[in-house]
């Protein structure tokens, strides 16, 4: 079975190429193949498809399922929920752990984990048929794991730091590359704000994002503030 996607790599059409085997161009990753993935991919994913094989994507995503779940609802501790994630800042992330963007702090075990396991993605095609199996799976809403947080008050924070990226409904807004958050998991979401706070995700010098991303956690004073946005967003239908 195929799925009409957009074309996720062609992004690279602004003078960026990348061949089968992903892992050994990035190496040579420079800024000019960052600004292509970041801004100019977000148009190629509005305006041009191309064929996912779903059959392809659900075996790749067998590897996945094992942090991920089965149904892309994500394991506490292990991998982040996955269903209802847009599929263009999933490719996206993709790219920055095979361009070393993410995972590569020595304290970031999580990201280091996910840097070795998007290896097994060995071409273009692979990206798009993982995405687009992604894509076909239920959304699931995210059981809250962790107490303590005070959705009111996170919903003030939210309001007043979070929404002009975001959007107030935490839909995300892909024209600045900003994800969908609403009803992530309470438990990496918190873990991913403090490695912002912490410098072991968004302070690569070529990850423009990451930085404006790990420069807006540091608004969250204290851990009680990481927990109480986190509690409201997840809680965002």
């Amino acid at each position: 079975m195929r799925l009409e996607l957009p074309e996720v790599i062609s992004s690279y059409t602004m003078g960026c190429s990348m061949n089968d085997k992903i892992i050994n161009n990035l190496s040579g990753y420079n800024i000019i193949s960052f600004i292509c993935v970041t801004i100019f991919s977000v148009f190629i994913w509005m305006n041009t498809a191309r064929s996912a094989d779903l059959e392809n994507g659900k075996l790749l995503f067998e590897e996945c399922s094992g942090c991920h779940g089965e149904g892309g609802e994500g394991i506490e501790d292990l991998g982040p929920r996955l269903n209802g994630q847009q599929p263009w800042y999933l490719h996206n992330q993709i790219i920055k752990f095979l361009a070393g963007f993410r995972g590569y702090n020595e304290d970031d075990d999580s990201g280091a984990m996910m840097r070795d396991a998007a290896t097994m993605l060995e071409s273009e095609q692979d990206i798009i048929d993982v995405i687009g199996y992604i894509s076909t799976l239920e959304l699931m809403a995210a059981e809250p794991v962790i107490e303590g947080g005070d959705a009111e008050v996170g919903k003030e924070i939210w309001l007043a730091n979070c929404t002009f990226c975001h959007g107030e409904d935490g839909a995300g807004n892909r024209e600045i590359s900003a994800p969908r958050l609403a009803g992530q998991s309470d438990w990496y979401l918190i873990k991913q704000l403090d490695a912002f706070r912490n410098g072991l995700r968004g302070t690569h010098v070529k990850d423009e994002r990451g930085q404006q991303m790990q420069s807006m956690s540091l608004i969250l004073s204290d851990d009680q503030a990481v927990l109480d946005v986190s509690t409201y967003i997840m809680q965002i239908p």
